[in-house]
């Protein structure tokens, strides 16, 4: 008993660290960044992160149970006799196959995306100093589209796209970043 409570506290502590970790590491490489004589500052605090973090985990927890409750609501109206017990059962064996069958599908199509562009875009729209700053404005439509597209491309091509799909990533994220300055570059 003692054993798993203390395995499942450290997890718990692991858990409520990593947004302060990934902050840490954040704020250590956009404070080093250099521009000649300029050197960058992120300006973020450790909260904002932990903002992500939450909505991202309430995202991936409560939207598939929002589609199965609807599905079971109406399954449920649907068997008028059977009633409220039916569509429990139907709500349960309906949120148990999307876990196994399109969990997956769900954490790296929507999950996934909806995590690196809201943190992508928070952590370079707050790098920045007095005469430049950074903008991301990577767009979550756009970004999930490509993933959806990727994932699609590597099944059909039994993963010989995958390089492809990595460098088109990479490169939809690098064209969402721009440097806004209030000097003239040269200067």
């Amino acid at each position: 008993g003692g054993f798993v409570l203390s395995r499942g506290l450290s997890s718990l502590v692991l858990m409520l660290s990593l947004h302060y970790f990934y902050w840490r590491l954040k704020k250590y490489q956009h404070d080093h960044y250099r521009l000649g004589q300029l050197q960058t500052e992120l300006r973020l605090t450790p909260g904002a992160v932990y903002g992500v973090y939450v909505r991202t985990f309430l995202l991936a927890v409560f939207a598939p149970l929002l589609v199965v409750g609807l599905i079971a609501l109406l399954f449920g109206a649907s068997q008028s006799g059977k009633g409220f017990a039916a569509g429990i059962t139907v709500f349960l064996l309906t949120y148990g196959a999307l876990i196994f069958v399109f969990g997956g599908l769900f954490f790296y199509i929507v999950v996934m995306p909806y995590f690196q562009v809201r943190l992508q875009n928070l952590v370079w729209t707050k790098t920045g100093n007095r005469f430049m700053r950074f903008r991301s404005e990577l767009a979550l439509r756009r970004f999930i589209g490509l993933q959806a597209l990727n994932y699609l491309l590597v099944l059909v091509t039994l993963g010989f796209y995958w390089p492809w799909a990595a460098v088109a990533t990479r490169r939809m994220r690098l064209e969402a970043v721009t440097l806004v300055s209030r000097i003239e570059i040269d200067d």
